[in-house]
């Protein structure tokens, strides 16, 4: 699209051509330095999360998929 009238700006995503931002911040600058946890905090939250809130949600991630006699040796290892 060369039509920049066609290009989508919300609120979590602002994109035009070659350039891509993610609640306000370039994309370039979150790939390799956020991980998937903070990634979908930033997402859904609007703000980089605690150590703390990432080792959290990192283990409520996990035991929402992991079931099974492994699941909570899975929990443990997301808190070490």
């Amino acid at each position: 699209m060369s039509d920049v009238a066609g290009w989508r700006k919300t609120a979590i995503t602002d994109t035009e051509p070659r350039r891509i931002k993610l609640r306000g911040h370039p994309s370039q600058t979150l790939i390799g330095h956020l991980g998937f946890p903070e990634m979908i905090w930033l997402m859904v939250r609007d703000g980089r999360p605690t150590p703390a809130k990432v080792r959290l949600f990192k283990a409520a991630v996990i035991s929402a998929v992991d079931h099974g006699p492994q699941a909570y040796q899975s929990r443990r290892r997301a808190w070490l």
